[in-house]
């Protein structure tokens, strides 16, 4: 099923994790509709400002996926609501910096190093965040840092 013009529920649903144990990680019902608001909010803007493919490596997660892989029990990927993105042609930074400046209402921009964390809620924070994994942990500073 298509979720926006270059989105697609499998994109969102992918998980090799899923997939190895045996995980059902198909999405239903208000997380399907949380996906569908994502692509349309901010996904699909943005693919079409960059001109170029945009790559889920997480989207969507079951509760069953998300505990086994160590995510957080109030994470909005359970709900449909996030998206872990890379672009192609584009460093993770440059893309935090492009969906930070298009204005777009993002609950959550959190860039992670090797992705891009962006989420969409009905009631949108617009929190910038850059994650550190550099200690033991991880620890979120606010705005967004290269290094």
């Amino acid at each position: 099923m298509k979720l926006s013009q270059h989105f697609s529920q499998s994109e969102f649903e992918k998980s090799q994790y899923a997939t190895r144990h045996g995980i059902d990680n198909t999405m239903g019902g208000d997380a399907l509709s949380s996906a569908k608001d994502l692509c349309g909010a901010i996904l699909e803007p943005l693919r079409v400002k960059i001109q170029t493919p945009i790559i889920i490596s997480s989207g969507f997660r079951c509760s069953k996926l998300n505990a086994a892989i160590g995510g957080a029990s109030h994470s909005q990927h359970v709900y449909g609501m996030a998206a872990d993105i890379e672009a192609i042609g584009l460093t993770n930074f440059e893309l935090a910096n492009m969906i930070k400046n298009m204005g777009l209402p993002y609950d959550q921009l959190i860039f992670e190093g090797r992705w891009v964390h962006v989420s969409h809620a009905v009631y949108n924070r617009g929190e910038v965040l850059t994650a550190d994994f550099s200690g033991n942990g991880v620890v979120y500073r606010t705005g967004l840092h290269e290094s």
